[in-house]
């Protein structure tokens, strides 16, 4: 079996049409990955026992464009640059890929004689990344679960906040009526005393009404506390997981600061010892003078006292 044709239904190969893998008379027949380490990546075509002398040509899928991006090539591949190799049952093709970060859709069609060309259901492979890319990976998702979970405890403080404080909401209705107010004192300027007097009323049921509002329960201000402890203690993972997850990123530009840090501490501790060896010298010298002019003292007072 040849690997000069494109697999694809329009195709002719062998004087036939090639077969859709969902209309082939063996569907079980598939690509598998039997082994994977970091770009390398292993297929296998399973088929079942009764099939025998298996042919089969492995094709890698990219888009019709007119600039194709290669992400991948087949080893060993002997057509197309690299994009189809052909093999026979119970081998294994290797693909390898150009970047760890991309992956592509691989098919293979296969036939045991003269006859039409089956396809197999198409397989997507992708890079293994290595142990610092997943141990990343494991850090920024965890990350975005924290940041959800995050927002989840802002909204649900901001709704209680909401429900045990709705006088935001009756002062604007207290605006609402104010206003109907003025426009009737407007019309009627005979009642402005009797408006001024139910003015100084409603501000004085507000304010009653917003004292009420401003005293919470103990238990409403404790649930709030630790409502807010939890973020904080958020928050809180979120900077130690983005800063570890920045120190592995500069790993190497980490390295070299200890070095300086070691030398300044070194200079450091070494003009210590220098001033403490002064000081000590100094001691000494001041002691030896002290000594020395107090035996003085006391030979002169020897000398002094006389017997009689």
């Amino acid at each position: 079996m040849g690997c000069m044709t494109d697999l694809d239904t329009t195709e002719v190969i062998m004087n036939n049409q090639v077969v859709a893998s969902e209309d082939s008379d063996h569907p079980n027949v598939h690509l598998e990955i039997v082994q994977q380490q970091g770009a390398m990546v292993e297929l296998k075509l399973i088929v079942p026992e009764e099939l025998q002398d298996v042919q089969f040509v492995v094709d890698i899928l990219y888009p019709e464009e007119d600039v194709v991006v290669v992400k991948a090539k087949l080893v060993h591949g002997q057509c197309d640059h690299d994009k189809r190799v052909a093999a026979r049952s119970g081998d294994t093709v290797t693909l390898q890929f150009w970047s760890d970060d991309q992956c592509v859709s691989v098919v293979a069609g296969w036939a045991t004689g003269h006859e039409a060309v089956r396809l197999t259901p198409v397989l997507q492979v992708c890079p293994q990344a290595g142990e610092q890319q997943q141990e990343q990976q494991i850090i920024k998702d965890e990350l975005k679960e924290q940041a959800a979970a995050y927002k989840e405890d802002l909204d649900r403080v901001v709704a209680n906040d909401k429900k045990e404080h709705p006088h935001d909401d009756k002062d604007h209705d207290f605006s609402k009526s104010d206003h109907r107010r003025e426009d009737h004192h407007h019309h009627h300027h005979h009642h402005h005393r009797d408006h001024a007097k139910d003015d100084d009323g409603d501000k004085d049921a507000r304010q009653v009404q917003e004292e009420k509002n401003s005293r919470e329960r103990p238990e409403d201000k404790s649930d709030k506390a630790r409502a807010r402890q939890r973020i904080k203690e958020r928050q809180r993972a979120l900077m130690q997981e983005k800063e570890k997850l920045e120190v592995q990123q500069h790993k190497n530009d980490d390295k070299s600061r200890p070095i300086e840090q070691g030398i300044d501490l070194d200079t450091t501790w070494f003009l210590y010892g220098l001033a403490i060896l002064l000081v000590g010298h100094l001691l000494v010298v001041q002691g030896c003078r002290v000594v020395a002019a107090g035996g003085d003292y006391s030979s002169l007072n020897g000398k002094g006292r006389r017997t009689h």
